[in-house]
């Protein structure tokens, strides 16, 4: 049980970063649009 519940923390821990990241690309891709108009 020990070693299902540690599997699941770090597949939990790499999708949340992978989201993260995500995020924080689309964010930085937006800025950059936006001050491509400005």
């Amino acid at each position: 049980m020990k070693t299902k519940k540690l599997i699941t923390g770090i597949i939990t821990a790499v999708s949340g970063l992978l989201l993260s990241g995500c995020l924080t690309t689309e964010i930085e891709t937006v800025h950059s649009q936006v001050h491509h108009y400005e």
